[in-house]
């Protein structure tokens, strides 16, 4: 999405949805004008880089101020040549767009193997929001085509909506529910030979059986101790265990604790940026100055939400939020290190949301 604050409505933001199809292609566009009946229109010097010259290259114009007759003479990723066979349109402005496919990228498959699931995403109804804001209705796409068909038409026409539905039926709307792993990816198991680390010889038994070692970063408590835990999907892997200053929960975000060095706290603010993980359990809490967790050793995790800063929509990049342990929709501007990627979205409140965590 394309998101910008509303500039007449403090309490909304704007959202373009990115233009999708069946293929990864490249536009450049601009305005032009014939010269005696011609235009040689050179095209952005980048668009060659990244365009195929012989494959998907398609030329759209527009006369601009009156009607002409206007044809491509030739086309190609450096220069498209405009003529009109009329006499009257020697100096006819028009538009143009010219539509390419990005080169290198040809034989992208559309139709793949399921890797997880991928129902509809629940918040494109928009049945929440316009329960609470019913004004809001009206800036759709389905309002806007309900709207052309009548100026059309002259008279209010109920749209069909049984493709959609029985899309729906098919594939189903996402539930919080019943998918609440819908985006978990697979943990791919290395290959023997991958698992042993540098300097190992042939026949040694691979570190931790085999199973992938989770390294805390330069800046981590001291001494982390691992050892072999159930995730709740049945996946066994190695998680590090470290120690929290105080009671934390599976989903809080930790960040170093600079009053009590070696151990962890929940990270507060989005211009921390001594974040270490997230818990995906308490192991023990003993102790009651320090409590044993564990953080999450993948690039998915379930992560605190908070959503009073922003709702979070799926592909929002994500930052520590001011209420403790939580993430928050990363804004313009704001200082501090993306932690990563929603997958799922929270229109309001608090929650648990799965998030596709950056490398740190």
């Amino acid at each position: 999405n394309f998101v910008q604050n509303h500039p007449e409505d403090p309490s909304a933001i704007i959202a373009y949805t990115s233009l999708e199809g069946d293929e990864a292609g490249t536009y450049t566009r601009g305005t032009a004008r014939l010269v005696n009946g011609e235009a040689r229109i050179p095209l952005g010097e980048t668009f060659k880089w990244v365009t195929n010259p012989d494959i998907g290259l398609t030329v759209h114009l527009t006369p601009v101020g009156e009607w002409a007759d206007l044809y491509i003479a030739s086309k190609s990723t450096d220069q498209i040549v405009v003529r009109s066979r009329d006499s009257r349109a020697g100096n006819v402005a028009f538009d143009y767009i010219v539509f390419g496919l990005r080169i290198g990228f040809e034989n992208n498959p559309v139709v793949r193997d399921k890797e997880h699931d991928m129902p509809i995403p629940a918040n494109v109804s928009g049945e929440s929001l316009f329960l609470k804001k019913p004004g809001f209705e009206r800036f759709t796409a389905l309002s806007r085509f309900r709207v052309m068909r009548k100026t059309v038409s002259g008279k209010e026409e109920l749209p069909d909506l049984s493709a959609s539905e029985a899309l729906k039926s098919k594939i189903h709307v996402f539930d919080p529910v019943r998918d609440g792993d819908a985006f978990r990816a697979p943990v791919p198991t290395p290959p023997a030979d991958a698992a042993r680390g540098p300097g190992s010889r042939p026949g040694m038994a691979p570190e931790n059986g085999g199973a992938p070692v989770v390294r805390p970063p330069d800046q981590a408590p001291s001494s982390p101790s691992a050892e072999r835990r159930s995730h709740p999907d049945g996946e066994m892997s190695v998680a590090l265990l470290f120690t929290a200053s105080e009671p934390v929960e599976a989903g809080d975000l930790l960040a170093l604790d600079v009053a009590h060095a070696g151990m962890l706290a929940r990270a507060v603010s989005p211009a921390n940026t001594d974040v270490v993980g997230v818990v995906v359990s308490v192991v023990s809490s003993h102790d009651e100055e320090a409590t044993k967790v564990a953080l999450a050793d993948g690039r998915f995790s379930r992560v605190k939400a908070d959503a009073a800063y922003g709702a979070i929509r799926p592909g929002d990049p994500l930052v520590v939020s001011a209420t403790a342990g939580h993430v928050q929709r990363a804004a313009m501007g704001t200082p501090g290190t993306v932690l990563g990627k929603a997958l799922e979205g929270l229109e309001a409140g608090t929650g648990l949301i799965t998030v596709l965590l950056s490398p740190r």
